[in-house]
């Protein structure tokens, strides 16, 4: 009785790490998406005369904004999505090493 109850815990973990290392790996593609979409951004600014006004989108609408702005703007961004990226880089390693001690615990238990 008590091993079933161990072995339905442990299952119910196992379950519950690769949900969240699921969560995780989609959340730094996305992460990672969105920082070659800021870069591709950033490089056709930054090619962009000074001088120049730039489109900014705001919603469904645009304005006019300077190129050192919204290269600022993008820079800053592109800082975010990095640490964003470290974050779930170090949360599907912590998922990833919770699914494997789990696993590696049922099978053992299944040996036995």
């Amino acid at each position: 009785m008590a091993d079933s109850k161990i072995l339905g815990e442990y299952q119910r973990d196992l379950l519950y790490a690769v949900e969240q290392l699921r969560v995780a790996d989609r959340s730094l593609q996305l992460a990672k998406s969105q920082q070659v979409k800021t870069e591709i951004t950033l490089k056709a600014v930054d090619e962009v005369k000074d001088a120049q006004k730039v489109f900014r989108s705001i919603g469904r609408m645009f304005i006019l904004s300077s190129q050192e702005e919204i290269s600022k703007e993008l820079s800053e961004n592109l800082k975010s999505i990095n640490t964003e990226c470290a974050r779930f880089t170090e949360l599907k390693k912590t998922y990833e090493a919770k699914r494997d001690h789990y696993v590696k615990t049922l099978n053992d238990m299944s040996q036995k």
